[in-house]
């Protein structure tokens, strides 16, 4: 499976995600100290966060926050063909979350 996506010049490759990956992914969210809600937020509705792109890609930072929306909903579509299961347990985390409030 490819797991790149080009945007322009720039080429993000999409990590597939190990059991220990995603262990690790779910302890740094709940030692999160800082909160931005733009990362949160911004691709809710895709069920994914700047964080866990960044997590989960070779990009970075900065080169993330100069791409358009549209751009990284390519790189979203990408990281859930790689990590469909990532992206179930996230959607399941998020519901029981909001179950519980």
């Amino acid at each position: 499976m490819d797991r790149t996506v080009t945007i322009q010049e720039l080429i993000v490759t999409v990590n597939e995600l190990t059991v220990s990956d995603v262990r690790d992914w779910l302890k740094s969210m709940s030692e999160r100290e800082d909160f931005d809600i733009v990362n949160a937020g911004l691709f809710k509705a895709e069920n994914c966060t700047i964080d866990d792109l960044l997590f989960m890609t070779d990009i970075d930072k900065a080169e993330l926050d100069q791409l358009t929306p549209t751009q990284i909903i390519l790189i979203i579509d990408k990281a859930k063909k790689v990590n469909p299961h990532f992206f179930a347990l996230r959607a399941m985390i998020v519901e029981n979350a909001h179950q519980s409030i």
